[in-house]
This record gives structure tokens, sequence and C-alpha cells, in this order.
């Protein structure tokens, strides 16, 4: 069972990125729990999530909408898939208080969250106060219920090396992203900005699906229709299937620095 968090507005590799899920829950590999938006604004995104949710045929798919400050980026896409294509979510709850609902109802050790955009959300639900839900707090609730935490974030093994000294999602929300690394209760795997940048997907998709398909158009409004990199592709894939013959995996500690720069230090119970 997985949830996805997502910054559903900046780029169009979150688009990518339900698509690939909705792909492994049609082949009975997931269950889709929950859309969480990270991305603060006017820009519909809860809408257009919706109208992706239901091309794939799962139009009840709970989403939640971030709460208060949170950045916030214009979308060439997200309007066009509100207005365009069929959807029906008018007035999502708080992301909070949706993550609080769920893993209340969900059996110990269930879920993994898969964070492919800013960690407002998940610093949010860590420092969430008991309620009538669930007697306990964010991080309790956290470390009962879901058994790991896969975030396309940071770059490795030394974000110096990355072009702006820290990468988009751990640099947007700096304050979240030192709350929720330092904070996580449970396993936490990193999928660094160099795996997506070399990984290319996208233009198939103008040949070979319907023009209903509004993963289709979200490419073709954001790059023309080309390919484009895979940052948050690759983390969904590595939640759902886990990272055994596919990805190197290396144990140790993120230490998360100043703007959101971050570096890896290989430890043994890191």
């Amino acid at each position: 069972m997985v949830i996805l968090d997502t910054d559903f507005a900046s780029d169009v590799d979150d688009v990518g990125a339900l698509a690939v899920l909705h792909a492994l829950a049609d082949a009975g590999e997931v269950e889709i729990m929950a859309v969480m938006v990270s991305d603060g604004g006017d820009e519909p995104s809860h809408r257009a999530i919706d109208a992706v949710n239901t091309f794939y045929g799962r139009p009840d798919v709970p989403i939640g909408v971030v709460a208060g400050a949170a950045p916030a980026f214009p979308s060439v896409y997200v309007r066009e898939l509100a207005d365009r294509f069929p959807n029906d979510v008018e007035d999502p709850p708080g992301a909070v208080d949706l993550y609080r609902t769920i893993l209340a109802g969900a059996p110990d050790g269930s879920v993994t969250i898969v964070s492919v955009g800013y960690l407002t959300n998940l610093d949010g639900l860590l420092s969430s106060a008991p309620d009538d839900r669930d007697s306990r707090s964010g991080a309790q609730l956290v470390e009962a219920k879901v058994r790991r935490w896969v975030a396309m974030g940071g770059y490795y093994p030394d974000s110096a090396d990355h072009p702006f000294d820290a990468e988009f999602n751990f640099a947007e929300d700096m304050t979240a992203t030192l709350n929720a690394v330092a904070g996580w209760p449970t396993t936490a795997v990193f999928s660094g900005f160099e795996i997506g940048d070399i990984v290319l997907t996208g233009a198939v998709l103008q040949d070979e699906t319907p023009l209903e398909n509004p993963v289709r158009e979200a490419y073709r409004l954001f790059n023309g229709g080309a390919d484009h990199r895979s940052w948050d592709l690759t983390a969904v894939l590595a939640a759902v299937r886990g990272t055994a013959g596919v990805f190197e995996v290396c144990v140790g500690r993120n230490a998360i620095g100043a703007g959101g720069a971050n570096s890896w230090i290989d430890e043994e119970q890191g």
C-alpha cells in the first residue's frame, strides 16, 4: 500500500510518476491509498491529479492538499488538465489530516510513503498532535504504520557536486527537509537527482496513447512531448518494486546542511 506525496505543478515528472504508480497498480503490484499535494499556491493540482486518477479508472483515490505556507510554482499543465479532462474533486482535505486518517486505519507496518516533492507535508505529519482518530503523536503513528519512506530528494554522495549545490526538493522547504530527515522513525530510502537525471521517458506517449490521456497532454504542454528526465518515476519504481537487482543501495546517514544541501555518510547502523 502506497501513499504518493507530490509537488504536482512545477515539473512534468510528477505526472509521469503518478502514471507509473497507476500502471503498477494495474499490474496488481500495489494499492494506491492516497495522493498528497505538497505544492502551495493557486494551481488546482488536486483537480489535475484527479483527472489522471480518473483516466486510470481510480476516481475515488483520496487527495489531500498542503495546509499553510508552502513552496509554490506556476505550472504549464495543471490548469489545462483540470479544465479539459474529467475530474470532480472540489474541496480536498488537508494532507496531514488525511495522512492521520489513513494511517490510523491501516495495519501496522503496512504503508509505504513515496515523496517526490517538498517534505512539507511529512514534516507536518511528524509534528502532528494526537486527535480523535488516533491517540498517538504523528511520529508515533508513522513509527507504527509506515514500513518505509522512499524520497526523491538530494544528490549523492554530496550535493556540492549538484549544479545548484542543493537538489530542488530538499532546497525549497529547507526546514521541512531537516525535520523530516532527522526525525523519521522508520527506514528511509533516498533516490537522488543523479538517478533519474540519466533515465529519459515520455516521448512514447505522443504516439502510443490516446488524445484523452491527460499524462500525454501534460508532457506535450511541458516540453512538446519530448523525452524528459525521470527523477520522480524512478523513485516510484523503487518504492513499489524495491531496489534489488536494479539500484545500488548504500547504508548510512543523510546529513542535511545549509540551504537543503546534503551529504551521504556511510555508516553501518545509519
